[in-house]
Order: structure tokens, then sequence, then C-alpha cells
């Protein structure tokens, strides 16, 4: 958390410090977190090459709390009647491929 102290820009002659009175302003910084997969590569002695597998989670270019992000962003409000769905359940990969590329390209 990050302090910051303000004083009043007039004082009348004679007014005494009565210590601080909190106001906290919350806020959201959404950081760029870039992971490069260096995927091996081997070549037998018949020519044919041997790459390394990207992990089973991980599916194209952009990662799962991205994907929910974006999802989260583009999801239709909830009716009084229909319960939310929550970031983990748009995160979940249920969700059809499809989808999530016509959102994250639009």
């Amino acid at each position: 958390m990050i302090e910051r102290r303000i004083e009043p820009e007039e004082l009348p002659e004679g007014a005494k410090f009565n210590g601080y009175r909190e106001y906290d302003v919350q806020d959201l910084r959404l950081l760029r977190h870039n992971i490069r997969y260096l995927l091996a590569e081997y070549v037998t002695t018949e020519g044919r090459t041997i790459t390394g597998k990207l992990p089973d989670q991980q599916q194209g270019h952009y990662g799962a709390t991205l994907q929910a992000f974006v999802l989260y962003q583009h999801a239709p409000l909830p009716s009084a009647t229909a319960p939310a769905k929550t970031l983990p359940q748009l995160a979940h990969p249920s969700n059809s491929k499809t989808t999530r590329r016509r959102v994250l390209i639009t």
C-alpha cells in the first residue's frame, strides 16, 4: 500500500494537528506476463525431427488467465434468476475453443 499525506491548503492561525483521517482508494494493475517455452528439437539419424511438447494446459498463444479475463469481460450480464458465473467457471476447459478464439480476436 502506498500512503500519501495531504495537508490542507489553508489553515487558520493557532490550528492544532489532530492526526490523519484515512481515505482508501482501491485500484487494479494489469501487467503483462509472458512465458517463453523453449521446445527442444532433436534430429534423428534418419533425418526425422523430434520436438518437445507444450504442457497440456497451454492451448495456443493466450494463457488461461488472459482467456478467462477476456471471457469475463464479454460474458452476458446475469439475470435476476440466473446464477452468476464466476471467473474460474469461465476459465474452465469445457468452454468452447472456438468461442474463446472468437472473443480474443474481436
